[in-house]
């Protein structure tokens, strides 16, 4: 009698059984094989989105896409072992009534790192720069025509801190993106674009 048979027929059902295991934890946990794939199969990406900038922040990758509503999203897709998973979506809806709008923003603060990420864009010659950051370690940014603007810190910050300010080309304020400085309180649809009056 040959021993050998029920030892591979073990050993194929172990491996069919761990294969098995293996596809269903990869599907139920919605695991990608890249950072990308995870991001355009998040639950809150249009399939027809249109990707319009990568950043790195750390192990993380963060993606802007444009949907077809006009509106932007912004995507966190995050290691987990060998494999990405996307969970974390923020949706922009642009004011397109301003020379400048936002059109991506995100924010992690996690055992991994913590960040603030917006990104502009400028509709008009007549802005030519961004100036934003905490007290101390503000910078200034040139803004091109249609061109997206990434702007990154670590830390835990939020839009207040950094107090971004759209600038002329002679550097005198035109827009402040924060609350409106016409609510009696901090209401959190006003965070946007404000022209200075």
């Amino acid at each position: 009698m040959n021993k050998r048979k029920p030892v591979k027929k073990l050993i194929g059902i172990v491996f069919f059984i761990l294969v098995f295991v293996f596809a269903c934890t990869v599907f139920f946990l919605d695991l990608h094989l890249t950072p990308l794939n995870a991001a355009k199969k998040n639950n809150y990406i249009h399939k027809n989105a249109v990707l319009l900038k990568e950043i790195n922040a750390r192990e993380n990758k963060i993606y802007i896409f444009q949907d077809n509503e006009q509106s932007y999203k912004t995507v966190i897709s995050k290691p987990f072992g060998p494999f990405w998973k996307s969970e974390i979506a923020f949706n922009y809806q642009s004011n397109l009534k301003n020379d400048i709008e936002t059109v991506g923003y995100a924010k992690i603060n996690d055992q991994t790192i913590n960040m603030l990420m917006l990104a502009f864009k400028t509709n008009t010659n007549d802005i030519k720069y961004v100036e934003a950051g905490p007290d101390g370690e503000r910078f200034l940014r040139p803004m091109h025509l249609g061109n997206i603007e990434i702007f990154y810190w670590e830390g835990k910050l939020n839009e207040r801190d950094i107090n971004p300010i759209a600038l002329s080309a002679d550097k005198k304020p035109k827009y402040y993106y924060g609350f409106s400085k016409d609510e009696q309180y901090d209401d959190l649809r006003t965070i946007q674009w404000h022209e200075y009056h």
